[in-house]
């Protein structure tokens, strides 16, 4: 994502918000069991508005995105893992 020029930004967006979800996601099936009965690990509708409009803003600056994804993966608990 970050390969691709803050003049697309759009293109970036449509790379970030996959990870982000992914991210996400992750992050509410680590903190729980994700096989108890009854357990529901779902971004809400609200959490995506939100990741799109801060993903819009954010799209031009490569290390603003660079933190904030770090920032997430740390929140998933998968710090270990990203860079």
């Amino acid at each position: 994502m970050l390969a691709i020029p803050t003049s697309f930004r759009f293109l970036r967006l449509a790379e970030l918000l996959p990870l982000l979800l992914a991210l996400r996601t992750l992050g509410l099936a680590f903190a729980e069991n994700p096989l108890a009965e009854g357990s529901r690990r779902k971004v809400s509708r609200r959490e995506v508005y939100g990741l799109l409009v801060t993903g819009a803003l954010r799209t031009g600056d490569d290390a603003a995105l660079r933190r904030w994804c770090r920032a997430e993966a740390r929140q998933a608990g998968l710090a270990h893992y990203w860079p």
